[in-house]
């Protein structure tokens, strides 16, 4: 594979994980009338990386 190959690889996971974020976002903001509704996540947010 060559670097170019390996970086349009990653700028289209960058994409991804930007269009995953804001769909997030946008979730959080419509049920942000009372009940935020919980993500399941699989990585640890920074917070508890620090703790």
């Amino acid at each position: 594979m060559s670097p170019l190959d390996k970086h349009i690889e990653i700028e289209i996971h960058k994409l991804d994980v930007e269009a995953v974020l804001e769909d997030k976002v946008e979730e959080e903001v419509r049920t942000a009338s009372g009940v935020i509704i919980a993500v399941e996540r699989t990585t640890p947010s920074e917070s508890e990386i620090s703790s």
